[in-house]
């Protein structure tokens, strides 16, 4: 299923009307912060004009422990917003120039730089594992394969350094990081249940999971990248995955499971067992809400487009509500029973609802 990847990160849905895009990174810094940038091309050209960034920062006093009693030291969410007369984005490579910065590869590395009210990040995420990707690209497609999702990840693992300074608070940025990019043409509502999402580095491993529950839910995608201490990718010839100790403790009551494992049997046998910590952040978010920032691709871009307050309302029962869940968890990674490491890494959630 995964394989190293010959695709491209430059855009793939440029001139096409009823199309979506996006490039995600995350870092997560040795000074404890998680740092989430997202850059999304205008969500269906004939609906909107404008590209939207967005940053998300966060600092947590959190050790491999429980997180009982835990505050966030630190907690910041940007969006940004431009026409797309001023946007330069390259179909051959990943390079997109914007008024207040750029998002560039160079030489298989990646540079982030960003300058804007209270907000200045320069990085630089230099590549430590080759691209991945699935067969064809597809996340997800429809049985007559009109309707997709792609996905492809061209950094898997990457060293990230540079500097930041978030409200007048200066970051220095020095860890590891990641980066996915995804792009497709279905109604993400119409089409799926839930997507559960999760990234964590191991010493010498690297494991990318994804889940995808179809709508109606006939069809479930499991991807899994997952890269040895030699950098090889592991193609196991059985994945068997279990959730368990199911909660609807969170503001929008998503029903996330708290811990799952993942069972990789091939030439080696590998169990990996997460179990989610910290919450980040959870939000209604794009659709239905303008009471936040988090998440404005769909809602907030139809609002610019028709100037209306009462847009959410008007749209609300096309586009359906996006519940969204971001946490923390720890992974403990076992050669058949032998303990091997324990580290922490991400895991989101979306919930599509009525």
């Amino acid at each position: 299923m995964n394989h190293q990847s010959k695709s491209h990160d430059g855009s793939r849905i440029v001139g096409l009307m009823d199309s979506f895009e996006w490039w995600y990174f995350d870092l997560e810094l040795r000074n404890r912060y998680h740092v989430h940038i997202e850059w999304h091309s205008p969500i269906f050209y004939f609906m909107d004009s404008f590209n939207t960034l967005i940053v998300r920062i966060h600092n947590y006093e959190n050790t491999l422990g429980d997180n009982n009693g835990m505050k966030d030291n630190f907690q910041c969410v940007k969006v940004f917003r431009y026409h797309l007369s001023n946007v330069f984005q390259s179909e051959k490579i990943c390079e997109i120039m914007f008024p207040s910065g750029y998002i560039r590869e160079k030489d298989g590395n990646y540079f982030i730089n960003i300058l804007e009210k209270d907000l200045r990040i320069d990085v630089k995420l230099s590549r430590l594992l080759p691209p991945l990707s699935i067969k064809d690209d597809m996340l997800y497609q429809t049985r007559n394969g009109g309707k997709y999702l792609g996905w492809y990840v061209p950094l898997p693992k990457a060293a990230a350094t540079g500097e930041m300074e978030i409200e007048g608070k200066p970051i220095k940025a020095k860890g590891l990081s990641y980066h996915d990019h995804n792009w497709g043409n279905l109604n993400l509502r119409k089409y799926l249940q839930c997507w559960v999402w999760s990234r964590i580095f191991f010493n010498d491993f690297t494991l990318i999971f994804g889940d995808i529950v179809s709508n109606p839910p006939e069809e479930k995608t499991h991807v899994l990248l997952f890269v040895d201490r030699e950098g090889r990718t592991v193609n196991p010839k059985s994945l068997k995955i279990d959730y368990h100790e199911f909660d609807n403790q969170n503001k929008y009551n998503i029903r996330t499971p708290r811990t799952f494992s993942i069972e990789i049997a091939g030439k080696d046998t590998y169990r990996i067992v997460l179990r989610r910590n910290k919450e980040f952040l959870t939000a209604e978010a794009p659709f239905g809400s303008f009471d936040n920032d988090l998440l404005n691709l769909w809602m907030v871009r139809i609002y610019h487009l028709f100037q209306l307050h009462h847009a959410p309302k008007l749209f609300r029962k096309w586009f359906g509500r996006l519940l969204y869940l971001q946490s923390e968890i720890i992974g403990e990674l076992y050669h058949y029973d032998q303990f091997m490491d324990r580290k922490t890494g991400n895991i989101e959630v979306i919930s599509f609802a009525d």
